[in-house]
């Protein structure tokens, strides 16, 4: 018997170094999302609202839970570009910052990060 495939529909921020959050729409307060994005610009933080089905929201989560925030991302931007075979393109993804969602994950965009070496161009 095949798993029921239920769509739902997420909110978060992802940044220079991944997903920072992934929320259920219907718990996400996008105002809050959008100044916390605003006010990270050196990390190109934009807030995504994305429409994941079973299958694609298991693969995002078993990331995360590993703590693989860029992977996390880079799956999201595969399945939204439709490279995916296994998980398929994404039904619905919104960004309020297209530009930053083509730089990122990009750590080395983070000046602030306490890991990055400005003598090496952010390589430890």
């Amino acid at each position: 018997m095949s798993e029921k495939t239920v769509e739902k529909t997420y909110c978060g921020i992802a940044d220079c170094h991944g997903i920072e959050s992934f929320t259920l729409e219907k718990d996400a307060n996008i105002n809050i999302l959008s100044i916390r994005a605003a006010s990270n610009p050196q990390r190109a933080a934009t807030v995504y609202k994305v429409t994941l089905n079973t299958k694609q929201i298991k693969a995002i989560k078993n990331y995360l839970e590993n703590d693989n925030y860029m992977n996390a991302l880079r799956c999201l931007q595969s399945m939204s570009r439709g490279d995916s075979k296994d998980l398929g393109k994404l039904k619905e993804l919104e960004v309020d910052n297209p530009k930053y969602w083509k730089m990122i994950p990009n750590p080395r965009l983070d000046t602030y990060d306490p890991y990055y070496d400005k003598k090496t161009n952010g390589k430890s």
